[in-house]
């Protein structure tokens, strides 16, 4: 099973490829943006993201991305909060 994750845009390598660098979780992943700049939206360094397969799928606000990083490190430890 793949799961998604958050970050944050923190570099690009790239920016006419849409190659960039994305931290995730103060791990630090390349990620492509080109998906996002292909609906017609720009991304820049400070964006967060969801991240799905090293493609940024759609920028996200910096509540819902903690949000979804609290999600994810909850169910990393094996606990599974209540969905309502």
């Amino acid at each position: 099973m793949c799961v998604g994750t958050t970050g944050k845009i923190v570099e690009f390598l790239d920016e006419s490829s849409g190659h960039a660098i994305a931290e995730l979780d103060g791990a630090r992943s390349e990620v492509s943006v080109a998906m996002i700049r292909a609906q017609g939206e720009t991304v820049e360094i400070g964006d967060w993201v969801h991240i799905h397969l090293g493609i940024a799928l759609e920028k996200t606000d910096e509540s819902h991305a903690r949000e979804a990083i609290e999600f994810q490190r909850s169910i990393e430890s094996g606990v599974f909060p209540e969905i309502n």
